[in-house]
C-alpha cells in the first residue's frame, strides 16, 4: 500500500510541474507550441501505460497465486472432512451393532430365565418349549453374526471406496 501512495504522490507532483512548466515557459499565445509541448509528453503517456499494464500483470499474478493457496486449503478441508466422515460411518456402524447386539443378548437372558424357570418344573410338556427357545437363542446368535457380517462387509468397501 505504501508504494502505491508513493507512485500515486510521484505522479501527482509530476503533473503540477507539467502545469508550472508550461505556464512559465511557453507562450500561452502561440497555439502551435502548446501542441508541441503536448507531443513531447507522448513519451510519458507511454511510460504510464506500460506500468499500468505492468501493475495489470502484477495483480493477475497475485490473483493466480493467492487462488492456488486457496485451492489447497479447500483441498485440505475436504481430505480432513472426508476422514471425518468415514471414522463417523465407522462409529455408527459399531454403534448400531452394539445396540443390536445389547438387545438380542436381552432377549437370550429372558429365554435363558424361562429355560431355567421351565426346568425347575420339569414337566414333560416344558422340554418342547425348553428346545424351541433354545432354537429361537441359537437363531438368534445366526442373525447377529450374519448381519455383523453385512455392516462389517459394507463399512470395509465403502472405506475401500474412498481412500
Amino acid at each position: 500500500m505504501k508504494i502505491f501512495w508513493t507512485i500515486f504522490v510521484s505522479i501527482f507532483i509530476l503533473w503540477l510541474l507539467s502545469i508550472v512548466f508550461m505556464n512559465s515557459f511557453v507562450n500561452p499565445c502561440v497555439l502551435p507550441n502548446w501542441a508541441n509541448m503536448g507531443d513531447s509528453f507522448g513519451l510519458l503517456n507511454t511510460l504510464f501505460s506500460g506500468l499500468g499494464l505492468a501493475a495489470i500483470i502484477w495483480t493477475v499474478f497475485l490473483q493466480y497465486k493467492g487462488f492456488k493457496s486457496s485451492l489447497a486449503d479447500m483441498q485440505e478441508q475436504l481430505e480432513n472432512q472426508r476422514f471425518a466422515t468415514l471414522e463417523a460411518m465407522k462409529l455408527n456402524h459399531f454403534n448400531i451393532l452394539s445396540v443390536y447386539g445389547g438387545f438380542l443378548g436381552q432377549e437370550n437372558d429372558n429365554y435363558n430365565r424361562l429355560i431355567s424357570d421351565l426346568k425347575k418344573q420339569q414337566k414333560v410338556e416344558n422340554e418342547e418349549e425348553i428346545l424351541r427357545l433354545q432354537n429361537i437363542i441359537a437363531e438368534n446368535h445366526k442373525q447377529y453374526m450374519r448381519i455383523s457380517s453385512v455392516f462389517k462387509t459394507n463399512t470395509n468397501d465403502i472405506l475401500h471406496k474412498y481412500e
